[in-house]
């Protein structure tokens, strides 16, 4: 079966206990896409694993927390072990390339000038607060 991986990192600010380390999208051919799979870490172990994406169910556990479902998962042991293995290993190169290209560019880029402006914003039932702007510097007009 042919199958790609995409696979973002994911940087925790400010929790640095964050157990969330990536999302990986995976393209069946040219016909199917699943996307949300978490990459995860096992912070007693130290060890990285895959969720599948999953939903909150309206179902409680024994202990009154939430019962959360899988959306899909490999149907057979094989393929899901494949895929997990494949995963983990894009998440690894991808990691493994921001550090090396952080550590080849340091300092090569200079960041634009931007300013910010944010303007106060409320609608009822909306969770936006506010709208901001970015404004960068014209950086052509010292060149010409």
């Amino acid at each position: 079966m042919k199958y790609s991986i995409k696979v973002n990192e994911v940087k925790a600010k400010g929790d640095q206990d964050s157990s969330l380390k990536g999302f990986a999208t995976v393209v069946f051919g040219d016909s199917f896409k699943i996307t949300n799979i978490a990459i995860l870490e096992n912070k007693e172990k130290g060890e990285l694993f895959v969720s599948m994406p999953r939903y909150k169910s309206n179902e409680k556990d024994a202990n009154g927390g939430s019962v959360y479902k899988d959306v899909c998962n490999p149907i057979t042991a094989e393929f899901r072990e494949e895929l997990y293995t494949n995963i983990l290993e894009e998440y690894n190169k991808v990691v493994a390339n921001e550090n090396k290209d952080m550590a080849e560019d340091k300092g090569s880029i200079a960041a634009p000038e931007f300013s910010v402006t944010v303007t106060p914003f409320t609608r009822e039932n909306s969770n936006i607060r506010g709208l901001a702007r970015i404004y960068f510097e014209d950086s052509l007009s010292s060149t010409m």
